[in-house]
């Protein structure tokens, strides 16, 4: 699917005339209808999938240190004291018997890893009235810059979406083709783990920042007995309408 998409782009621009480069550029006629198609950004650190839908966009946002439950340890006291058997056991091939003693003195438990968490949602509500014309999401593999346009009522609206390595922060940027048609309501949402998550201990909390910030706190899913973490959201602030770490 990917190459059918590149085959056609040779003659191709944007929906605002910008000439593209078919070899570094991914590009789609329509939003994403689920996660797979969405388009990534990145720093190392902190992660973003972007939708790219018109009335309300949807950007999942992730980091890298947000794992179910929180940091443990998997040593087995006295585990190393039954080495010595199970070695014994494995030099007479008698391997069934070697991995059941290894499995009851030295696995540690839990058994499995914790999970990846999703970070939190944003989302970004335009008041865009559907259908628009001239829709275009791309991807710049040399930039890394996800570009979503699209016209509505004779306004070429632009949204760019970005991860600053140096700035450790994940940027939206939105402009339109009049003057004060950028207008938006900002929600940001903690996201829960369907199959992990417990409603007992694991929660969201949106609360405003000053006049101009969101903020989302809340708990990581409790997963195999180990005890989950509290954890502070990222914050969106407002002039600028920059994302950033809090």
């Amino acid at each position: 699917m990917t190459m059918a998409f590149l085959a056609v782009l040779g003659s191709h621009a944007s929906a605002q005339g910008v000439a593209v480069d078919p070899s570094t550029v991914m590009w789609f006629p329509t939003p994403a209808a689920k996660w797979d198609e969405a388009l990534p950004v990145g720093n190392g650190r902190l992660g973003a999938m972007v939708f790219g839908t018109v009335a309300e966009e949807r950007i999942q946002l992730n980091e890298d240190t947000y794992w179910s439950g929180r940091p443990y340890s998997t040593v087995v006291k006295g585990g190393h004291e039954a080495l010595p058997e199970i070695q014994r056991l494995v030099f007479e091939e008698r391997y069934f018997e070697a991995h059941d003693l290894f499995g009851r003195r030295l696995m540690g438990y839990p058994v499995e890893q914790q999970k990846y968490q999703s970070f939190a949602n944003l989302h970004l509500f335009t008041g865009v009235a559907e259908p628009v014309s001239d829709y275009w999401r791309t991807l710049d593999l040399k930039t890394g810059v996800v570009t979503i346009e699209y016209v509505s009522d004779g306004v070429a609206h632009r949204r760019e979406v970005f991860a600053s390595a140096p700035d450790q922060a994940v940027v939206v940027r939105l402009t339109a083709s009049r003057p004060g048609a950028v207008s938006f309501r900002a929600n940001l949402r903690g996201v829960r783990n369907r199959a992990h998550s417990n409603y007992g201990t694991d929660y969201f909390r949106m609360d405003p920042v000053g006049h101009d910030g969101l903020a989302v706190t809340g708990k990581s899913a409790d997963y195999l007995g180990v005890a989950n973490s509290s954890v502070e959201f990222p914050t969106v602030r407002g002039a600028s309408y920059t994302l950033r770490p809090a």
